[in-house]
């Protein structure tokens, strides 16, 4: 009886070791799949950050062409006018150019919201300033029901920023 039950513990541990070697074997196999991940999730990072850029660029210089053209009348295809991409890309100083040639400072996009909006929600205080120095209305609400009041509020912009507005 003590030759079969080294035979059986043998066989168990046999089979364990065996299970353990598959089991590493797949551990392996694993790891060279995350690193194969690893290494597309890196490559695509770069080619996002690439595209971002070059998006960045594109778009910097198409507003360039726009701005100088001075078309007050321009929309994007989601409503934005040259003084929503003024705010976005811009200068305080464009803002107050364009504003004293006439273009809508409380014009609202597709969302409803204003160029104001827009600065409070993109933390760009000093457009903020040029479009309130311009008449722009802080009551106005979006989509959402969210006035540039609120946006600015949502940014932590202290109450004091609107005395004298």
């Amino acid at each position: 009886m003590g030759f079969f039950k080294t035979l059986a513990e043998n066989y168990k541990q046999a089979k364990e070791m065996k299970a353990r070697a598959e089991f590493l074997d797949a551990l392996k196999a694993l790891n060279a799949e995350l690193g194969a991940a690893n290494n597309e999730l890196e490559e695509f990072k770069r080619l996002r950050e690439e595209h971002e850029k070059t998006s960045k660029l594109v778009r910097q210089e198409s507003y360039e062409v726009l701005l100088k053209q001075r078309d007050l009348s321009l929309t994007t295809p989601v409503g934005d006018t040259l003084v929503h991409l003024t705010v976005d890309m811009g200068t305080a100083d464009q803002i107050t150019e364009l504003c004293a040639q006439g273009a809508n400072v409380n014009a609202q996009n597709y969302l409803g919201n204003t160029p104001l909006h827009m600065a409070f929600a993109l933390n760009n205080l000093p457009a903020a300033k040029a479009l309130l120095n311009a008449g722009a209305d802080p009551d106005i609400k979006n989509k959402f029901g969210k006035s540039a009041y609120d946006l600015a509020d949502d940014n932590n912009v202290p109450k004091t920023f609107f005395i004298g507005q």
